[in-house]
């Protein structure tokens, strides 16, 4: 299947021998992150390209700091390359100074969920060996009473707040130091960032990140924006322990030459005051953050002229939803891109002129990548066929960090199995159906749930729905709606189902309804279903 693929703007698509054989990469790419940070201060040295609060730092000023922090965690603290630093920080400038403060020293980053418990910190700890950790005061009592279980780590650095008896404060990583930077030879394929991800087997697996896959995926966004440094100033809303966070808006920013704002914490009216403030003109977010941006109680108060286009992923989009949105904000252009961990994100990709005509997509593949969508038995699917989405090309991940089980069954010939039910036609608009451990099993009739929330966001009195299944001791699963409502709103249980009964078949209509004050969410934005399975609402 060789569908027509999303085409580059601004950017030349070769083919390069990599690992042995022919693959698609960008032409004239720089060739690792530290490159990226050199080539920008080169560039745009003394323009501010870093904000947050009240803190703005121009390229010039943040590549200062990183230098220090680099050369003291060689000098000093011994990080050499390959060696793990794992960071549990907040979404803001410091993280990004241990980011390329490590890289600059050939050092592997370990982004660290500001959400999780100490427990599962710990393991991600443990599993990568690493050899420092740093974080926000914030987190400590989250993860310090572990500390005794961190065998590898030789020094912890905390930032902000009164440092731990056995810990630095963040602030000693600046200090100013006698010596030079020994420099690190960095390859392309060179490990920058284990990022671990959801696992099957109880535990996440940590993605090894590389260098092109991160360059390759800021430049596509770059491509899908024609982004000016004249013009352009990004916010970033997504957590840094994300790769659309650490990769699509601040390595991507820096490598675009424009400043980003960062918000620590989200929420809808300080970010439509950010957007304002700042007359920010790009961002990365998931369908529901503008979905609340227009439903907030003062959004007209806000304006927001400057913000002209966003890329949107990360979780389905329900046509109505979407429709509204254009409605309320007309001059925005919206695009969407799909992407996972083990590719760097950027892998399919809808522009805005073609997104009304085909909302029900997520677009075309990336010209850096290929795709089959395989049945069960791993025969390709014709076209407008459902089946598994596989993915292969220059970003995809070689493996995942001390699991040869799991990159052995999800990697296999260089095709990542990416675990979405897909389907594509003959135009090469690609369609993802559900996540294969969403998808509902009731008595072998198999049920999207996208398709039961597209339905119910259909009604005018619906704010948010997800749709999940529950074990049912005749048909093995059946279907369950949380659902929460419009202000002012009401609704019953009989109400809802008798909706989803005159726009379903009948297997499809939910058994169960509940209603909720609001949907549990990560830091991402993406609901949490399997919170909901659990009932933790």
């Amino acid at each position: 299947m060789k569908p027509n693929n999303y085409v580059c703007r601004r950017y030349e698509v070769v083919e390069e021998l990599i690992n042995g054989c022919m693959q698609k990469v960008f032409k004239n790419r720089l060739k690792n992150v530290n490159e990226v940070l050199r080539n920008t201060v080169i560039k745009h040295g003394n323009k501010i390209g870093f904000v947050s609060g009240e803190r703005r730092w121009t390229f010039k000023e943040f590549s200062h700091k990183v230098d220090r922090i680099a050369l003291s965690l060689q000098k000093e603290y011994g990080i050499k390359k390959g060696d793990r630093v794992a960071v549990l920080m907040g979404t803001d400038l410091d993280f990004l100074l241990a980011f390329f403060g490590t890289t600059r020293v050939g050092g592997i980053i370990v982004p660290l969920n500001t959400r999780f418990k100490g427990e599962e910190l710990t393991f991600e700890i443990i599993n990568s060996e690493a050899d420092i950790l740093i974080l926000d005061r914030e987190f400590w009592e989250t993860v310090g009473p572990y500390r005794k279980e961190w065998t590898t780590v030789r020094q912890i650095f905390v930032n902000g707040g009164d440092a731990p008896i056995d810990a630095l404060s963040f602030d000693v990583l600046m200090n100013e130091r006698k010596g030079k930077i020994e420099e690190v030879p960095a390859s392309e394929d060179d490990t920058v960032m284990i990022m671990y991800t959801s696992g099957t087997t109880g535990h996440p697996k940590g993605a090894m990140q590389f260098h092109r896959g991160m360059i390759e995926a800021c430049m596509s966004i770059d491509d899908l924006y024609e982004t000016d440094p004249g013009r352009d100033k990004a916010l970033c809303i997504v957590p840094m322990f994300h790769s659309t966070g650490i990769i699509m808006s601040g390595i991507g920013s820096i490598l675009m030459g424009i400043p980003c704002v960062y918000m620590r914490q989200f929420k809808t009216k300080d970010m439509l005051a950010i957007i304002e403030k700042e007359k920010i003109t790009v961002a990365i977010m998931v369908p529901a953050i503008l979905w609340l941006m227009i439903n907030h109680a003062e959004f007209r108060n806000y304006d927001l002229s400057s913000f002209r286009i966003t890329c949107i992923g990360g979780s389905p989009k329900s046509p109505d939803v979407f429709r509204q949105i254009r409605e309320k904000l007309p001059g925005l252009k919206l695009t969407e891109a799909f992407g996972m961990t083990e590719t760097h994100t950027m892998d399919i990709i809808l522009t805005d002129e073609e997104m009304d005509a085909h909302l029900d997509t997520v677009g075309k593949l990336s010209p850096l990548d290929e795709v089959r969508i395989i049945d069960e038995g791993g025969k390709e699917c014709p076209y407008n066929v459902p089946g598994e989405l596989t993915l292969r090309g220059s970003k995809i991940i070689p493996s995942y960090w001390k699991n040869p089980s799991e990159t052995k069954r999800l990697i296999v010939d260089g095709w990542l199995h990416t675990g979405d039910v897909a389907s594509i036609n003959e135009e090469g608009f690609i369609s993802i159906l559900d996540r294969k451990k969403d998808m509902i099993n009731r008595g072998g009739e198999k049920i999207f749930s996208l398709e039961v929330e597209n339905v119910l966001y259909k009604h005018p009195g619906i704010m948010e729905a997800a749709v999940v299944g529950v074990p049912d001791d005749v048909f093995g699963e059946q279907v369950k709606a949380f659902i929460v409502l419009k202000q002012g709103e009401q609704m019953t249980e009989d109400e809802v189902r008798k909706y989803c009964s005159g726009n379903l078949a009948d297997y499809k209509v939910p058994k169960y309804v509940e209603f909720i004050s609001e949907m549990p969410r990560n830091p991402g934005g993406k609901v949490m279903k399997q919170a909901l399975k659990a009932g933790k609402v």
